[in-house]
C-alpha cells in the first residue's frame, strides 16, 4: 500500500510539472539516462528548455573508479561553449535544424595530479564537456555559438567554479572528448580536503568514499 502511494505521488508531481519522460543518450555516450523534458519558458526573448536527467549511480568507490577512463585533480581555468545535435548528441552539421541545437559547456582544466589514465592523454590541460548551458549568465556567449537559435537547454548541472580545484572522474568519448562519469559523481571539491597539503597526499578511494558513500554505509549499519 505504501509503495502504491509513493508511485501515485510521483506520477502526480510529473503531471503538475508538465513533464514528459523518455530515454536519451547524452553527449557522454551513456545510454542509461532517463530524461524528463519540461516545457520551454521565455524570458526577455530568450527561451529555456529545462531537462532533468537521471544517471546511473555507482555504489562503491571501486565500482566508480573502474567506470572512469581518467581520474585526476585539476584547477578550472576557463569556460566556453559548443553546440550539439540534440537528436544524436554529436557535433552539429549543416543538416542540423535550429530546434535540435543544444548548448554544451566546456570547462578548461589545468591538470595537477593524475591517478588513473587508460587513454594516454598526458597533456597539461584538458577540456571537460558538460551537457547543457546556463540560465541568467553567459547569455551572449551561449547565443553566439547557437548561431541564430535563442533557446538554451538547461540540464540539472554540477556546480563547477572557475578558479577552484576538483578531483575529476572522467569518461572519454570517441577517444577525444572528456565527460564527467556522471554529473552527480564525476567531481569532488578537494580544496576543502587539501589543508595546505598537496593532491599527491590524497587517498583517492578515501575521498570518494567520504563524499559519495559514507552516509549510505552509516545508514546500512544502523538498520
Amino acid at each position: 500500500m505504501k509503495k502504491y502511494a509513493v508511485i501515485m505521488i510521483a506520477l502526480l508531481i510529473m503531471l503538475i510539472g508538465g513533464c514528459s519522460a523518455g530515454n536519451k543518450s547524452l553527449s557522454d555516450g551513456s545510454s542509461e539516462n532517463s530524461v524528463i523534458y519540461n516545457s520551454s519558458a521565455s524570458e526577455d526573448d530568450v527561451k529555456y528548455t529545462y531537462v532533468c536527467a537521471h544517471y546511473i549511480y555507482y555504489n562503491t568507490a571501486d565500482e566508480l573508479m573502474k567506470a572512469c577512463d581518467i581520474v585526476m585533480s585539476g584547477k578550472v581555468t576557463g569556460i566556453s561553449f559548443t553546440v550539439r545535435d540534440g537528436r544524436t548528441n554529436d557535433e552539429v552539421t549543416g543538416n542540423t535544424s535550429e530546434s535540435d541545437k543544444e548548448i554544451c559547456t566546456v570547462y578548461t582544466v589545468e591538470k595537477e595530479s593524475a591517478y588513473k589514465n587508460t587513454v594516454g592523454n598526458e597533456s597539461d590541460s584538458i577540456d571537460i564537456y558538460v551537457n547543457g548551458g546556463f540560465k541568467d549568465k553567459y547569455i551572449d556567449e551561449q547565443l553566439k555559438v547557437l548561431g541564430g537559435s535563442r533557446t538554451i537547454t538547461v540540464y540539472n548541472r554540477p556546480e563547477i567554479e572557475i578558479g577552484k580545484s576538483y578531483l575529476f572522474l572522467l569518461r572519454i568519448r570517441d577517444n577525444k572528448e572528456a565527460f564527467l562519469v556522471t554529473p552527480e559523481q564525476g567531481f569532488i571539491d578537494i580544496e576543502k580536503e587539501r589543508n595546505n597539503s598537496t593532491a599527491d597526499n590524497f587517498s583517492v578511494n578515501e575521498i570518494i568514499n567520504k563524499y559519495f558513500f559514507t552516509e549510505n554505509n552509516t545508514d546500512s549499519e544502523s538498520e
